[in-house]
């Protein structure tokens, strides 16, 4: 497989990828402000909060995921309004497969989160602001390759790799769930 376990989280967490993919994860990411700003600020804040746990790991390709992260949330910043916490801030302190497998799970989750930002700032007929979401999603994407390149020349376990990923979609759906009941909105009704 090219990318990783990809194909497993779309077989595995279909359902919650699909709903961390939909306009209520913005809401939940936002915790109901539905607003560019509030929106930009969150997806920045999610990269951030990834490369801060990148910066304490040691491993030769940490540096350049960090590096990643950080410009993505550089890019975020002009659009972004008051810093507000992450939807999740994945740990990254187990080993080096459950930090990769964590790494492949945030990636995908960020992508969907980014997918239906750039859809927000179409529907507000932001074409610029939109763009540079998108070219967020693309640097994730990228970020994900990475990480797939990372795992292909790492002596890892693969079965580890693999629940971690899971696990760190387990993770941000569970945040999800949780910011929607906080806002007394029924999770669970969403597709």
């Amino acid at each position: 497989m090219t990318d990783c376990v990809r194909e497993t989280l779309t077989d595995e967490r279909q359902t919650e990828l699909s709903r961390l993919g939909s306009s209520k994860a913005l809401y939940a990411t936002t915790r109901g402000a539905m607003d560019g700003p509030t929106i930009v600020a969150a997806s920045a804040a999610l990269s951030d909060a990834v490369a801060d746990r990148l910066a304490d790991r040691e491993e030769s390709w940490a540096a350049d995921l960090e590096s990643r992260a950080r410009e993505d949330a550089e890019t975020l910043s002009d659009l972004a309004g008051e810093p507000i916490d992450p939807l999740v801030d994945f740990e990254l302190a187990g080993s080096e497969a459950e930090t990769l497998g964590t790494l492949v799970g945030w990636a995908t989750v960020a992508i969907h989160l980014g997918e239906q930002e750039t859809g927000y700032f179409v529907g507000q007929a932001q074409p610029g602001d939109a763009d540079t979401v998108r070219s967020v999603v693309t640097n994730r994407k990228e970020f994900r390759k990475a990480v797939c390149s990372a795992v292909e020349s790492a002596d890892v376990d693969r079965d580890a790799i693999e629940s971690a990923a899971l696990d760190a979609v387990d993770a941000a759906y569970e945040a999800y769930v949780d910011r929607l009941e906080a806002e007394g909105i029924e999770p669970k009704s969403i597709c």
